[in-house]
C-alpha cells in the first residue's frame, strides 16, 4: 500500500503535479491500494478547473495502461 501522495508522484509530472495540487493536504497520507483509488478518492473532480470528464479520462487511461 501507498499513500494517495505516492501514487499521484507516480503520474506524469505535470499530470501529478496537478492532482496533488486539488488534493487536500489532510488526505495525503491516506493508504490507498492503487493509481485509480488514488485517483478517484484524492479531490472533487468536478470541482477543478478540468472539470469531471477530464478527470475520468485520466483514470480510464490509468486502467487501459496508457498513462504510466
Amino acid at each position: 500500500m501507498k499513500t494517495i501522495k505516492e501514487w499521484l508522484q507516480e503520474l506524469p509530472e505535470e499530470l501529478g503535479e496537478k492532482a496533488l495540487g486539488y488534493t487536500h493536504e489532510e488526505l495525503l497520507d491516506i493508504e490507498i491500494s492503487s493509481l485509480r483509488g488514488a485517483l478517484y478518492g484524492a479531490f472533487a473532480w468536478e470541482e477543478t478547473p478540468e472539470g469531471h470528464t477530464y478527470w475520468c479520462n485520466i483514470k480510464n487511461g490509468i486502467e487501459e495502461g496508457d498513462i504510466c
